[in-house]
């Protein structure tokens, strides 16, 4: 991708980046800005060479991987003989094909169908002799502020040309309408005060009646609407992720948005209409002049407006451009009994074209049954679903119909994500088991709140003073009873002993529970 830029030394500079995809992903880098030797086609393509060539790369990996170059609507990027693309093609590879930048696709629209409409030429007059007026004179910028701290208000009337015209147009408008009342103030004391220059008072006397013509602010505020509608448009065609197929998509969105401003004013328009209602006065301003102007010229601009829209991208619905509709899942049948064929030829129209880049990664006689292999795995019903369900049935039974669904979930993903009997491996779950806490009987677990209880008080105490009683009670000796039967006489007195050692050790493990 290049555009080019004229600097401040009157040098024609080219801004090169590459536009490449791994693994799926995509990503634009910036290779560099190169000057121009001469600013025709064979200027520009040794200054993309110049700077594809600082990258290391060889002219062999240009040649194979370079498929398309990207640029705007100039002929001398367009030009089929001796054009930017001819170049390409004919010094790197024919398969390369010519994009256009698809932004400026909207501003030349804009541009070649606003430029012969008188109401518009108004509207431009008004903005651009504004920001002249206060951008070149110190002394009407002071008088200017004046009048904002009067009102307490802020808007610098700001430039409507340069390179995003629809951008500039869009906040040049939005200023004057934030700005109204301290722009007619100061201009009426302009106008009323002699200034001593002869420029002045005449430039400010136009101004002013344009700000008071009606049909100039309809058509002001219609022309807000209508290019709010186009930036979103432009917008969305600037982000790296859009692809060539959701082009169109946002291209129909918008011209349903500027159909519909036919009979459906917009915001801008709604408040200006709401405005005049009240006696033809806007932001106190009394407005003159007649509305017929502005209804003719407003329907002719919306109809011509979409007619160039369409005209300008015509091509992503044919050629190879076409063929990406085959990655916009919407667009696809609704079953695979309806698409047997779906894409098939789109397939073979891209594999024909990339021929040759394609045999270095590509195996091509088996991508037709890839390709069918893909469709009939993504319309196939996910079983996946099935098995669920039937596990969940299998677990929540009649009896344990109150399980939490955090218990449900890990259960169900115990269930479904574990490997077979025969291939599962216990001993890491045996590790785990092993290496855990002792369990604490008594550290209670409170079923109503979610969380652990411990004894009460008055039980910590009980449990303690038994504990001690026990301890200081001392050891009394059993006398022997002869109707004991032969098996208490067989155990010796260290088996007792031991016995005893363990209830202690029992005791304290208990008592040692209660305590924490």
């Amino acid at each position: 991708m290049s555009d080019g830029t004229t600097d401040i030394s009157v040098t024609e500079n080219e801004v090169v980046y590459i536009h490449f995809a791994i693994n799926g992903v995509t990503h634009c880098y910036f290779v560099g800005m190169v000057a121009c030797a001469f600013a025709n086609a064979a200027g520009i393509y040794d200054a993309i060479m110049t700077a594809l060539n600082a990258t290391e790369l060889r002219l062999e990996d240009i040649k194979r991987r370079i498929i398309g170059f990207a640029g705007d609507g100039a002929s001398v990027n367009t030009g089929q003989i001796s054009g930017v693309i001819a170049l390409f093609r004919r010094n790197i590879s024919p398969e390369i094909i010519m994009v256009q930048c698809m932004s400026h696709r909207i501003e030349l629209s804009f541009k070649d169908v606003l430029s012969n409409t008188p109401l518009y030429k108004k509207v431009y007059t008004l903005m651009d002799e504004l920001y002249k007026m206060y951008h070149k004179s110190a002394k009407q910028t002071r008088g200017l502020r004046a009048s904002f701290e009067a009102l307490k208000m802020w808007a610098m009337p700001t430039r409507v040309g340069g390179t995003g015209w629809l951008g500039h147009t869009m906040t040049a408008l939005n200023v004057i309408w934030k700005g109204y009342k301290a722009f007619a103030l100061h201009l009426n004391e302009v106008v009323s005060i002699p200034s001593g220059t002869s420029a002045v008072q005449p430039k400010a006397k136009h101004l002013i009646k344009l700000l008071r013509s009606k049909d100039v602010m309809l058509f002001a505020h219609f022309l807000t609407d209508l290019v709010a509608v186009l930036v979103r448009l432009s917008m969305a065609l600037q982000k790296r992720q859009t692809c060539i197929y959701e082009v169109r998509q946002e291209l129909e969105t918008t011209t349903l948005n500027i159909i519909n401003l036919h009979t459906s004013p917009g915001l801008n328009m709604r408040r200006l209409q709401a405005a005049l209602a009240v006696g033809d006065k806007y932001q106190g301003e009394q407005l003159h002049g007649q509305s017929a102007t502005y209804e003719a010229q407003k329907r002719k601009v919306l109809d011509n407006l979409v007619s160039s829209l369409d005209k300008q991208f015509a091509d992503i619905d044919k050629g190879l451009l076409s063929c990406t509709s085959i990655a916009n899942l919407q667009s696809w049948p609704p079953t695979f009994e309806d698409a047997p064929d779906f894409g098939n030829d789109m397939l073979a129209q891209v594999v024909d074209h990339f021929n040759n880049h394609l045999q270095q990664s590509v195996d091509l006689a088996v991508m037709d049954a890839e390709w069918t292999s893909l469709k009939h795995d993504l319309y196939e019903k996910d079983l996946g679903m099935e098995r669920g369900f039937s596990q969940l049935k299998i677990i929540r039974t009649q009896l344990r119909n109150k399980l939490r669904a955090s218990t449900l979930t890990a259960l169900l993903t115990i269930q479904l994500h574990s490997a077979e009997i025969a291939e599962y491996d216990p001993t890491p779950a045996i590790h785990c088991w092993n290496t855990q806490k002792r369990r604490r009987p008594l550290f209670l677990r409170s079923v109503s709140r979610g969380h652990c209880r411990r004894p009460a008080a008055d039980e910590m105490r009980y449990l303690k003073a038994e504990a001690e009683a026990d301890a200081a009670a001392p050891d009394v000796q059993k006398p022997e009873d002869p109707n004991l039967d032969s098996d208490y006489d067989s155990h010796s007195e260290s088996d007792f002993s031991d016995l005893g050692s363990a209830h202690n050790v029992s005791d304290a493990d208990s008592e040692e529970s209660v305590l924490e």
